[in-house]
């Protein structure tokens, strides 16, 4: 249907089987997606402006000062043809993956399409010898070694190890994260697994249909700052952005304008199955939140108790591909930078009440217009005019992500056990390197994964470690107090009173109750 120029989501096929009613769900796509090569100029988006803002002060010669990287293990091996042949088509067939920034004789920059014919792809291979350990040493530092051959305006996007250890073949990926975000690698590494079978059986390797460019996407942003429907934003960023907030605690002070490079460390806390499968499944009942509003009001909280404040300031990261399914694009299989970043301001008052401290985190978060998205088109893209003046704002220094889509399952490989080893080195967090603190959770093997990265030059190791098990105690009772609940209680967002306040709402709740 995208081929034809039509749309339709996979949960009205279910729920109706028959062709004349899903006719009326069908929508019109844009205009017809284009299977073959894009070429062209393609816009700076909102998130790659913000990504290019944290990179000025690294100049061009230089490795990124972050990048997205995985690494995979296949015990059995990699056959290397194949694997090159699947790596070379899937940089030929993403079209995000072939863009190269331009630099200006005005220093403005700018982003095209490379050509088929440039190289758009490295692949080392290595044999490491010597004990295990040696060898996983040596893998690190070669990991290490080929992310920072990444550069900003020269070089392909996309670079590869391929490491043979006695344990196993490790294939380390490093991708620019101006051209791929969190989501992109669940669409690269199912096509790599598609790939690499085909080419190992001796097949043409042919990857599933294309959807919207992201230079459609980029366009479509362009067009969306400077309409009337994201002006009537503006009032609620300014807000937000004049909010009062105060600095977090720190071991040592930090001159941030030294133009030297935050230097972070990681420290990792997994839950269990079970856990996991609570605050996935029957933690949300209670006050109908979805996991993202409760790690936030965990984090939030727990800063709140540590640092004093009651007014926690922090920006969050979102997929960013909600809006383009209500613009009729499709997106789902699109690689490319989508992440929304915006900033959100907790009100932590009576941090002892979780009840409370949900159902309030919970109508913050909801009550974002777009999923946060217009925050970065008003800020970079809008002509008239923007969020407040960026001198006067002060930024957050606390970060969130949360991303739900595990990596897809592969019969040809799986993310390396030592991921979380090598990832702190090679600097696996896109943006959180622009932070005091930065908290990373993710779904990994059935498990919630929750990473928090920290500047060193700022805080000891012990204060973050006391910090993150404050957030565990915090989650872990959370769990417990919504498991308790028997019925639900819900919020103004449930049920279409988005104009009052929580307050107002359990007022006018208790009142009818009364009656």
């Amino acid at each position: 249907m995208r081929l034809h120029g039509y749309l339709l989501d996979i949960r009205h096929v279910l729920e109706h089987p028959s062709i004349e009613i899903l006719s009326g769900y069908a929508e019109t796509l844009s205009r017809p997606i284009e299977q073959g090569p894009i070429d062209g100029e393609v816009p700076l988006t909102p998130i790659q402006r913000h990504l290019l803002d944290g990179f000025e002060r690294h100049p061009a010669s230089e490795a990124l000062p972050a990048a997205m990287s995985v690494l995979l293990l296949a015990k059995s091996g990699f056959d290397e043809q194949p694997l090159r042949a699947a790596l070379k088509k899937i940089v030929e067939h993403h079209d995000a993956l072939r863009l190269g920034l331009l630099q200006q004789a005005d220093e403005s920059v700018t982003q095209a399409h490379k050509g088929l014919h440039e190289e758009l792809i490295t692949l080392e291979v290595l044999s490491l010898t010597g004990t295990e350990s040696e060898a996983r040493s040596q893998m690190e530092a070669e990991c290490q070694r080929i992310q920072s051959s990444l550069r900003l305006f020269e070089g392909p996007r996309v670079r590869a190890g391929l490491f043979r250890l006695d344990s196993g073949d490790h294939l380390f990926l490093a991708v620019d994260p101006l051209v791929a975000d969190a989501i992109s690698w669940n669409i690269l590494l199912e096509d790599l697994a598609t790939g690499y079978g085909q080419a190992l059986d001796g097949e043409t390797i042919v990857l599933p249909d294309k959807t919207n460019a992201y230079q459609t996407w980029a366009e479509h942003l362009e067009h969306y700052a400077n309409s009337k429907e994201l002006l009537k934003e503006q009032d609620y960023w300014n807000k937000i952005e004049l909010s009062e907030w105060r600095t977090l605690p720190k071991d040592h002070e930090v001159i941030t304008d030294s133009g030297s490079e935050r230097q972070t460390h990681q420290l990792h806390l997994q839950l269990s199955t079970d856990e996991t499968q609570h605050l996935m499944t029957q933690v949300n009942h209670a006050y109908n939140t979805v996991p993202e509003e409760v790690l936030l009001s965990v984090l939030g909280q727990t800063v709140s108790e540590w640092s004093g404040q009651e007014r926690i300031a922090l920006y969050v990261e979102n997929p960013g591909r909600e809006q383009a399914e209500t613009n009729s694009l499709d997106i789902s299989r699109t690689v490319g930078q989508f992440t929304s970043v915006y900033p959100v301001v907790l009100d932590i008052k009576s941090a002892d009440d979780i009840a409370l401290l949900l159902k309030r985190v919970k109508e913050t978060v909801r009550q974002v217009p777009n999923h946060g998205l217009g925050y970065g088109a008003l800020r970079y893209l809008t002509e008239a005019s923007n969020p407040t003046d960026s001198k006067r704002f002060r930024h957050p220094e606390i970060g969130f992500r949360y991303i739900d889509s595990p990596h897809p399952e592969s019969v040809y490989f799986s993310i390396s056990p030592l991921q979380a080893e090598i990832g702190p080195g090679t600097k696996d967090v896109i943006i959180g390197s622009s932070y005091a603190l930065y908290m990373d959770s993710r779904l990994e093997d059935g498990k919630l994964s929750i990473r928090i990265s920290y500047d060193r030059n700022a805080y000891e190791e012990r204060t973050v470690k006391q910090l993150f098990s404050r957030f565990e105690t915090h989650l872990l009772n959370t769990i417990r107090h919504c498991l308790d609940q028997s019925g639900q209680e819900l919020t103004p967002t449930d049920v279409g009173a988005d104009d009052l306040d929580l307050e107002e709402f359990e007022e006018m709740k208790h009142f009818y109750e009364s009656l």
